[in-house]
């Protein structure tokens, strides 16, 4: 008898050893208090509320903070339609209204929204503990361990968006650069397509953009914005003209690629080599607008307005190129007599 029993015992053993391990665990539940900010002096605080559920339809908490330090503004629901939430004072109550989709598995639950107070000092720790948390199913509740966030208190953000540094490498900035000067000129050759500017703001903290900085010819506006780390900010302007090439010539095209009056049709159609034209229009129209648009660049050209009398009204339009010479477009705009006059 023995024997057989020596052998039994340890087989028994392997047995229950092998149930334990392939028996299923039941995780305990768990809850996680976490924010994407620090908090700081004056500013929101945002806390999100994160748990692990099993066909949960309500849960109840309460919260603890320290009142002189933070101010509970609002508590947000999170899982969607239905779900209500409901606080008074530090206890807060969130239940799916409808009865219909209970929360399975990891689900942010709510945000809970502190505004910090104004006094508080950097460097102090700011505590938020949400205890007490039960949930229920509708038949069994289900306690959950404390979830608790803990930080440290950072400085106010600073409202300096000044530049330490300013300087461009291929030019020279008039006047000499000072933080609290924001408006500069600067000359630059043709060569130069762009400022090369070594930037510094005074606060760590502070952040800048550049924009305009594709220099054509004559004058641009570069600007840098600096954003200090409360949002405020201040622009630094530079103004900057790019000489023309120095082998260039000026073109002498005075020509139109558009012409085009406010109202009617020319006669004949539009063509750059051609400068007159007829425009008929009834007795009602009193006034006109005749605008072009110069084929170079370089030319210019301005808008012309008049008023019209009965009969021929001669319209001149003036095309200046770029080397100064001038071409002229003349429209001979005829406005009808009334009729039965």
């Amino acid at each position: 008898m023995n024997a057989p029993r020596r052998i039994l015992i340890p087989l028994l053993l392997t047995l229950a050893a092998l149930l334990f391990l392939c028996s299923p665990v039941t995780a305990a539940p768990q809850a996680a208090l976490t924010s994407e900010a620090s908090p700081r002096p004056g500013e929101e605080l945002t806390l999100t509320l994160s748990v692990d559920a099993k066909q949960a339809l309500g849960f109840s908490m309460n919260l603890s903070y320290n009142d002189a330090q933070l101010t509970l503004t609002d508590v947000e629901s999170r899982p969607g339609e239905g779900w209500v939430v409901e606080h008074a004072e530090h206890r807060v109550l969130i239940y799916d209204n409808l009865q219909s989709t209970p929360i399975v598995g990891s689900t942010v639950l709510i945000d809970l929204v502190f505004r910090c107070t104004s006094t508080l000092e950097a460097g102090t720790e700011v505590q938020v503990e949400i205890n007490d948390i039960i949930s229920s199913d509708g038949d069994a509740d289900t306690a959950y361990p404390n979830a608790v966030y803990t930080a440290t208190v950072l400085p106010t953000r600073s409202d300096n968006a000044m530049l330490a540094v300013l300087t461009a490498e291929q030019t020279v900035l008039s006047p000499a650069f000072s933080p609290t000067v924001t408006e500069y000129q600067a000359t630059v050759p043709h060569s130069i397509t762009s400022l090369r500017l070594r930037v510094i703001p005074a606060d760590d903290g502070a952040v800048y953009k550049i924009s305009g900085n594709s220099l054509r010819i004559g004058s641009n506006s570069v600007v840098i914005r600096v954003t200090a780390e409360d949002g405020s900010s201040r622009d630094y302007r530079i103004r900057v003209t790019r000489l023309q090439d120095p082998d260039y010539r000026p073109s002498s095209d005075a020509t139109l690629r558009e012409l085009t009056p406010d109202v009617g049709l020319l006669s004949p159609a539009f063509s750059p080599d051609r400068y007159r034209y007829v425009l008929y229009l009834p007795s009602e129209v009193t006034s006109i607008s005749l605008s072009g648009i110069p084929t170079h660049e370089g030319a210019s050209c301005s808008r012309l307005q008049a008023e019209l009398n009965e009969g021929e009204n001669p319209l001149v339009l003036t095309v200046r190129a770029e080397d100064g010479s001038e071409a002229s477009y003349t429209v001979l705009a005829i406005r009808m007599p009334v009729f039965g006059e």
